[in-house]
């Protein structure tokens, strides 16, 4: 049936679609404030720090701002490092660990105006256990350097980590060329659950389905056709319960 999510594991009391298109009242969180680049004459560096319930995705865009090619010498494989520090200075990620890197001198070639764009995740764990909510700050380094400059890029950003979603978990997302099957786990005591997928400027769905029987983790899965979303725009995907006003929140179409 088109556009509608189903839920194996509870029982669905009705499927009733409740299409809004409008305004999305809703930001995606993608990093607090501005966030301080790293820049000389001819490279732009930045870091865009993107939260979701689950993990962070870290963007590194290494930009040639100049109007002449620019080359850039690594030490190593190694292009760049990511930190994450809490308020009180402790580092708690650090994206080297744990990696090995060639130890041989690499080179990358960017034209006038172009640039790469690198992603990274991290999942909130440190020593084995989810960091507190809060406020962090991320700092990520490019390890190479404009060929015949001793200058060292450095970016900054602040990020959010969001509370454990007492509702929603472990929610994955497969694709094909007709739908998006959204699949993961619900616990709830309401009766009612809602999704939204929005793009930061529209919100294209807006159901809610009725649920019972969800009081402990309970595997569920929807399908969102894509017939039904006409964007461009990189999507996320919100779920609601009656436990918080806060939504899980991951991306369907980074």
């Amino acid at each position: 049936m088109e556009g509608e999510g189903y839920f194996q594991a509870c029982e669905v009391l009705l499927m009733k679609k409740l299409w809004v298109i409008g305004l999305a009242l809703i930001l995606v969180a993608c990093g607090l404030g501005n966030p301080q680049t790293g820049s000389d004459e001819s490279i732009m560096f930045s870091v865009d720090a993107r939260e979701n319930s689950e993990y962070v995705e870290f963007v590194l865009t290494i930009q040639n701002q100049s109007d002449q090619q620019v080359e850039l010498v690594f030490p190593s494989s190694q292009k760049y490092e990511i930190v994450v520090s809490n308020s009180e200075g402790e580092e708690v990620y650090r994206y080297s660990n744990g990696r090995m890197f060639a130890q041989a001198v690499q080179q990358e070639t960017l034209a006038p105006s172009n640039y790469m764009v690198f992603t990274e995740r991290w999942n909130y764990m440190y020593d084995g256990e989810r960091v507190p909510k809060g406020q962090y700050t991320v700092t990520a380094t490019l390890k190479g350097k404009v060929k015949g400059n001793t200058d060292q890029l450095i970016a900054e950003e602040k990020m959010e980590v969001p509370e454990i979603h007492p509702s929603f978990r472990q929610v994955t997302i497969q694709e094909n060329d007709q739908k998006f099957v959204v699949t993961g786990e619900m616990k709830t005591e309401g009766s009612s659950i809602r999704y939204v997928v929005e793009d930061g400027h529209y919100e294209f769905i807006n159901q809610t389905e009725p649920v019972q029987n969800c009081i402990s983790w309970t595997e569920f899965s929807i399908e969102i056709e894509k017939a039904d979303i006409n964007s461009d725009r990189p999507l996320t995907l919100l779920f609601y319960s009656e436990e918080t006003k806060e939504p899980y929140i991951i991306p369907l179409k980074p």
